[in-house]
């Protein structure tokens, strides 16, 4: 059995990009904000995942002879 779910994006949080500080004058303080894209979901901020679910028969009274 397969399962598909539409998940928020775990590396960008569901922002769909990644942001950083960047200092431009130390002496200042001043920076910039540096966006970049996030390649795991493609700037739209939410992923599939796929889940496959599988069950091992059970065979009574030999529980060791799971195949």
């Amino acid at each position: 059995m397969t399962k598909v779910e539409i998940i928020v994006c775990p590396k960008c949080k569901g922002a769909g990009n990644h942001s950083r500080h960047e200092t431009t004058c130390y002496h200042k303080g001043e920076y910039d904000v540096i966006y970049s894209d996030c390649t795991a979901c493609n700037n739209s901020g939410l992923v599939k995942m796929t889940t496959v679910v599988t069950y091992a028969p059970h065979i009574a009274g030999r529980p060791d002879l799971r195949q």
